[in-house]
């Protein structure tokens, strides 16, 4: 009989019941501490425990409300504890059984009206968006600091967010190695074990079946084992390393991998950011205007003489021709097309009719932009018409035009980078980073020296205004590559770090490859994790040869995952000259011009900084899995590599960190961990040229996607030959 048989217990299905019970909690974050979980441990000890304790083995039949249950949840992680408070303050073990998001509905009504029979004074569900105030001190007599275990586990949900914890393949797999973590336990009582995030998922998840845990393991093991990690975030994020080694050597012993990968700590979740409004980028982007004239008039000219006004529109086509008596006012409708990047200028003519033909009074060039800018993406605009005023100075007279602004519409966003030339050395990550603990493993984190170089560049807006600045940090001695995109205010609102190797499965570990983000080490791929508020995406790259021995006939393939959403692969195309294409939604696409430093992004787009953060490393990646034959010393600067002639160094090379000394790209990887020579020669080195590497051409390929091209001809500049 198997272990997942003994159990009587469907730990895949238990493990995911433990994942989605986390999400929801994670909508709260109040509910980690402070306030609301002060009053939430008060309602669960004093109210909850007594109230299920008296339902016997009904108390399965009950859902808590959400504050309460995540203490209870927190309770159950030490089952020894939780054996004998329950004993202590109730008299019995109270039983718990997880439940569905269905079951949860039914247990909520079950529970709601045994509670207002019980405590009519206290209610059943509180608002966890409000802060409670304690009107009285509450002295928890529970043996754990539930408070402390709460900061922890928040921490450790984080960890199991990633899609493969859910993967059928993966859990079975971790139910194996649960199993085998418990034996060495009973085998090793006295020697303290670490174990990583898949086997505390099943951990945990078993635990919150306090009966089942306890005769399971009683009759396999001898007993509950004891579980000190039920407070922490994870044995490998900060136990000490001697007492990993010597659990890696009891699995390596028992023939078995200690952190296959995917079962790594992953480092620390997300920093806080603000939260994003719809629309608050909408200014960078190239807003288009329909601009309606509906009265024109020749102020300061002779009433008795006939003149004709002509407008061009920012094309050089003529959008108006009238004529008028001089003070007359002439009602019209006539429409042009502007913009806030280039096309808001329009000229006016002002002729006075003669016997034989006409006389050129002036020619007028006048911006709109002061009123366009005027009205704002958003924002509903004046029933009032403006008052366009042209003057002619040479004649004293003045076209004055009554016209309206209908609300813009975003055609697209496009940044150019303005790259910083120089990588400046740095002590420690920590010291130009702003959230370096969620970048950095806790040992490096902790160093005090940690080598690095930096850089902070430029990234202007489709008007050559700063939009962004995004700094860029390498060092081979954390194998760390990372970005962080900052808005003008210095507040950095998206971010993206390069992901430890064993982070990620490997293909063969999930069965559900379009649903799982996974990496192939084997074939050199490379990985970063975009982040803002929550984890954003996953973008990976792999050099992939040429079909011919040409060494520069190679291109580096870029996938990226999305982890917003509807979690799954994106659509990525390789074009000729380092241009990428990577399609989000139906309707959001951004692309990434590596030979011109031009991200082009889509007009519904609205995460922005992540998808800037996503251009940058698509660059980066680029540079990392890029062949070059480093010169002696310099495997860690790619500007190092025997040069051609044909190289061609790009803005976006640049900014990506061509000339920094500390990159961790594969060439470096391969010659400090494979022990290669000096005079390796690595397969597919040759020259930077973007020219030469294989990609469709975009105009052929997108011929059917109008879409996309149009934007990418109106934006990016591209050239649609006939």
């Amino acid at each position: 009989m198997t272990f997942r048989q003994k159990t009587r217990l469907n730990l895949i299905q238990e493990a995911k019941n433990e994942i989605e019970f986390r999400a929801l909690i994670d909508d709260y974050p109040a509910l980690y501490g402070g306030p609301i979980l002060k009053n939430a441990i008060r309602r669960y000890e004093v109210f909850w425990l007594p109230l299920a304790a008296k339902q016997g083995p009904d108390s399965t039949l009950l859902a808590a409300p959400l504050d309460i249950a995540w203490v209870w949840h927190l309770h159950l992680l030490a089952p020894h504890d939780y054996e004998q408070d329950c004993l202590r303050l109730v008299s019995r073990v109270v039983d718990h059984k997880p439940m569905n998001g269905q079951q949860r509905r039914q247990g909520l009504q079950n529970a709601r009206g045994l509670w207002e029979d019980a405590y009519p004074a206290e209610r059943f569900e509180v608002d966890l968006n409000r802060t409670v105030e304690m009107t009285m001190p509450f002295h928890s007599k529970l043996s754990l600091d539930l408070e402390e275990v709460s900061y922890y586990q928040s921490k450790f949900s984080y960890q199991v967010s990633l899609p493969h914890f859910t993967d059928v393949k993966f859990l079975t797999r971790a139910i194996e190695r649960y199993e085998h973590h418990l034996q060495l336990k009973s085998q090793h009582p006295q020697v303290p074990l670490v174990s990583c995030v898949d086997v505390d998922l099943i951990w945990f998840a078993h635990m919150q079946h306090p009966f089942n845990y306890k005769k399971t393991t009683t009759e396999m093991f001898g007993g509950m084992p004891s579980n000190e990690n039920h407070g922490a975030i994870l044995s490998l994020e900060n136990i000490e390393e001697n007492l990993e080694k010597g659990t890696r050597a009891l699995w390596s012993a028992a023939g078995f991998q200690f952190d296959p990968p995917g079962t790594q700590y992953r480092g620390e979740l997300p920093h806080h950011r603000p939260a994003k409004f719809e629309g608050i980028y909408s200014s960078m982007g190239r807003l288009q205007y329909t601009m309606k004239i509906l009265q024109v008039e020749v102020v300061n000219a002779d009433a008795t003489k006939n003149f004709y006004v002509r407008i061009y529109n920012p094309d050089g086509n003529v959008i108006l021709e009238r004529g008028m008596k001089g003070g007359t006012r002439v009602d019209l409708i006539s429409e042009c097309v502007l913009d806030n990047e280039k096309r808001h200028t329009i000229t006016v003519t002002l002729h006075q009719k003669i016997q034989y033909g006409e006389r050129v009074i002036g020619s007028s060039q006048t911006s709109l932009l002061s009123y366009i800018e005027a009205c704002p993406y958003g924002e509903a605009t004046t029933g009032l018409p403006w008052v366009i005023d042209v003057p002619f100075m040479a004649a004293r007279s003045v076209v004055r035009l009554a016209a309206h602004l209908n609300p813009p519409v975003i055609e697209g966003y496009r940044f150019k980078v303005q790259p910083d030339l120089y990588f400046g050395k740095v002590d420690h990550p920590s010291l130009v980073l702003s959230f370096p603990q969620s970048m950095l493993s806790p040992v490096d984190f902790a160093k005090t020296f940690l080598p690095c170089e930096s850089a902070t560049h430029t990234l202007l807006d489709c008007r050559g205004r700063e939009a962004f600045k995004c700094r860029v940090v390498h060092s081979t001695t954390a194998t760390l590559s990372a970005v962080e995109v900052i808005n003008m205010e210095g507040i950095v609102v998206a971010s993206a770090h390069l992901i430890k190797a064993n982070t990620l499965p490997d293909k063969g570990s999930v069965e559900g490859h379009k649903r799982c983000v996974y990496l192939s080490q084997t074939d050199g791929e490379r990985s970063m994790l975009i982040r803002s508020r929550k984890d954003w995406g996953v973008c990976i790259g792999k050099w992939q040869r040429g079909k011919m021995f040409s060494r520069s006939a190679g291109q580096v393939e870029i996938s990226f995952f999305k982890l917003t959403g509807e979690r799954r692969w994106c659509e990525v195309r390789k074009f000729k000259g380092g241009l990428y294409l990577i399609t989000l939604e139906s309707d959001v696409f951004v692309y990434v011009d590596l030979k011109r430093g031009l991200f082009v992004i889509s007009p519904s787009a609205q995460d922005i900084p992540e998808i800037i953060a996503l251009a940058f490393s698509v660059s980066i990646i680029y540079l990392l899995c890029k062949p070059y034959t480093p010169t002696p010393a310099n495997e860690s600067s790619p500007s190092f590599h025997k040069k051609a002639k044909s190289d061609q160094v790009t803005p976006m090379l640049l900014a990506a960190g061509y000339k920094s000394a500390t990159v961790p790209s594969n060439v470096y990887l391969q010659r400090n961990s494979l022990g290669h020579s000096d005079t390796t020669s690595f397969d597919g080195a040759s020259c930077y040229d973007l020219d030469s590497e294989s990609g469709a051409e975009w105009i052929r390929e997108l011929s059917q996607k109008r879409q996309e091209t149009l934007l990418w001809y109106l934006l990016g500049g591209a050239k649609i030959k006939s």
